[in-house]
């Protein structure tokens, strides 16, 4: 499957980069440091992936250096490029905000992941805001993307949002409302669309332990970690139950 991952960098893309390569499909990332991402790629380490794509907890694994002879860095001059058929991750260099290279990154996708963070930055907001639209365009359908806890429902107050209650421990509510933008505009696209929502998140290895709510954190949950987080996202893939709906997770 060929997947347009952006966010490819951050501490929850790059395990999503990784289990996206370990289960053969074929990655289209745009980042602003190629160097960086390509140093991530032989320091990274996940769970192996058995023959349905279930990892095994305790094997853990990093892509072989051999793998470096199908790496294609390709600095787009124009929306033209075109994939190369040997390599199966390109990298371009670019900056999402930037409409006229995230065309480009998405050129013959079949579904696309964010893990776009807030970073105290407008790349959350301006980058999905045309990301939709682009995609609308070019009958790109499938989005998984990486929210916030804040933006899924109350349990006291069903007509609220977390992070407008006491339910949400966070004293700024900046990411939370970057966040909301997104959702909203999402549901009133066409798009077939997920939106992860992870509590608190720590760096941490795949547990298999987490859960799972539709649009409402799970009872009592606190943490979730990142590399827990990527497999959900990961997983959303093959998995249609969630399309059109924020997922809770936590532990």
């Amino acid at each position: 499957m060929k997947i347009t991952l952006l966010g490819a960098t951050g501490r929850t893309g790059r395990l999503v980069l990784q289990y996206l390569l370990h289960a053969g499909h074929d990655v289209t990332v745009l980042v602003r440091s190629p160097e960086r991402l390509q140093e991530q790629l032989y320091t990274t380490a996940i769970p192996s992936l058995d023959q349905q794509g279930k990892p095994l907890r305790d094997e853990l694994e990093q892509l072989p250096a051999s793998f470096a002879d199908q790496v294609e860095t390709i600095i787009p001059a124009v929306a033209g490029w075109t994939h190369s058929p040997k390599a199966r991750l390109h990298i371009l260099h670019g900056d999402t905000r930037d409409s006229k290279q995230l065309f480009a990154a998405l050129q013959n996708a079949e579904a696309v992941i964010s893990a776009i963070g807030t970073d105290k930055s407008d790349a959350l907001t301006v980058t999905m805001k045309a990301l939709i639209s682009l995609m609308q365009q070019q009958d790109v359908n499938r989005l998984i993307t990486i929210g916030t806890a804040g933006i899924l429902q109350s349990r006291t107050a069903s007509d609220k949002y977390r992070y407008e209650t006491s339910e949400s421990r966070q004293r700024s509510t900046r990411a939370a409302e970057e966040h909301r933008k997104v959702y909203e505009w999402l549901t009133a696209s066409s798009l077939h669309w997920t939106i992860v929502c992870p509590t608190y998140l720590p760096d941490g290895d795949y547990t298999g332990g987490y859960r799972m709510e539709h649009d409402t954190l799970p009872e009592g949950g606190t943490s979730i970690s990142t590399g827990d987080t990527a497999y959900v996202v990961y997983s959303q893939l093959q998995d249609e139950r969630y399309v059109g709906c924020r997922i809770g997770l936590a532990y």
